[in-house]
């Protein structure tokens, strides 16, 4: 309303300055007083807003990373054993025992992951503190 407002005076400007002549107020005060009229009527809802904007940023949940899953909540051994997924020449003809290994692997690769992603969100929280 204060665009098309402005943009009535600027259309109608040459009739309000000739009204205007001979009184103390002028063309630059009407713009003026429209101009602070629409920021103080707009001001009290940008900060509203901005304040349910903040809260609302406040409530945010909590990543992902952080969530244990119910597959994580087993703990896997420190550190993967150096055999493991890896064949030699005896261990080629027992393809079961293969899968058991990389399934293995893959389990622990998921848990570490898992971990690194929530060590990485615990320091970017200490960060922002």
């Amino acid at each position: 309303t204060g665009n098309a407002t402005i943009v009535l005076l600027f259309a109608t400007r040459k009739q309000l300055e000739a009204a205007l002549e001979y009184t103390p107020f002028k063309f630059n005060y009407c713009l003026l007083i429209l101009v602070g009229m629409e920021l103080l009527l707009t001001l009290p809802v940008l900060i509203y807003y901005i304040i349910i904007t903040m809260r609302f940023n406040c409530k945010r949940p909590t990543p992902d990373a952080t969530i244990s899953s119910s597959s994580q909540s087993v703990i896997p051994f420190s550190s993967p054993p150096p055999d493991l997924g890896f064949t030699t020449d005896t261990d080629t003809h027992n393809v079961e025992e293969l899968l058991d290994k990389q399934a293995d692997m893959i389990r622990y690769l998921q848990f570490h992951n898992a971990n690194l992603g929530r060590k990485i969100m615990e320091l970017q929280n200490q960060s922002r503190h």
